[in-house]
C-alpha cells in the first residue's frame, strides 16, 4: 500500500510591518522547496462598539463580514 504525499500548506503569520518579515520569507521558501502550497495568516482584534454609530455602519464591519464570507468559502 501507498501512501499519497502529504499536501497540507506551510501556515505562516503575517505582520503588517515590513521589519517583520523573516517568518514570511522563510515560510515561502520552504513551501517553494517542498513544492507545497503557502497559506498566510492574518488575525485582528475587532475594534470597540464605540466605533459604531445608528447613521453609519463603519466600514470595518463590511470588511470584516466579507472576510468572514471569504474565509467559509475555503
Amino acid at each position: 500500500m501507498t501512501s499519497s504525499p502529504d499536501t497540507r500548506p506551510i501556515v505562516v503569520g503575517i505582520d503588517p510591518d515590513p521589519s517583520k518579515r523573516l517568518a514570511l520569507a522563510w515560510a515561502a521558501d520552504e513551501a517553494d522547496r517542498h513544492r507545497l502550497p503557502l497559506r498566510l495568516v492574518h488575525a485582528r482584534e475587532a475594534p470597540p462598539s464605540r466605533y459604531r454609530t445608528a447613521e453609519l455602519t463603519p466600514a470595518w464591519e463590511t470588511w470584516d463580514e466579507a472576510l468572514r464570507t471569504l474565509g467559509t468559502l475555503r
